[in-house]
């Protein structure tokens, strides 16, 4: 029988892992935008750096707060960063395609990565909190 309860946790993991990724996009997209314009860094290099600036904080704050683990720190982050090689390589693969086959100009090609990366991100980060590593 369906139990509306057993969907208010995941619901709300959801709902703080997009509060926690929103952060994560602005501080992306910040890091972004500072290599791109500013250091004149290859559209795709800084897609990647701003992705990865972003590790630290999103993993505890995903940690302690979204998911309220007990997840080993170092080991966790382990992993996290192995979820992030993962999830990166998808950002990168759409963001490459939104900009040379559909014409996305690079400003934008950022945000094609991100939206598809993190759907992956939370089913793997939520897989990821709830393990016995």
């Amino acid at each position: 029988m369906f139990n509306i309860k057993s969907l208010k946790q995941p619901f709300y993991q959801a709902l703080k892992f997009c509060i926690v990724g929103s952060f994560g996009v602005f501080l992306n997209y910040s890091v972004f935008i500072i290599s791109l314009l500013y250091f004149n860094i290859h559209y795709l290099i800084s897609g990647i750096i701003g992705y990865l600036a972003t590790t630290v904080p999103i993993f505890l704050l995903n940690r302690y707060w979204t998911f309220r683990s007990s997840i080993p720190i170092f080991r966790g982050y382990g992993v996290f960063i192995i979820i992030n090689i993962i999830t990166v390589a998808s950002h990168a693969t759409i963001q490459f395609f939104a900009k040379e086959y559909l014409g996305v100009p690079e400003i934008f090609s950022q945000a094609c990565g991100i939206a598809f990366s993190v759907i992956i991100s939370f089913f793997l980060v939520k897989k990821l909190m709830k393990s016995d590593i």
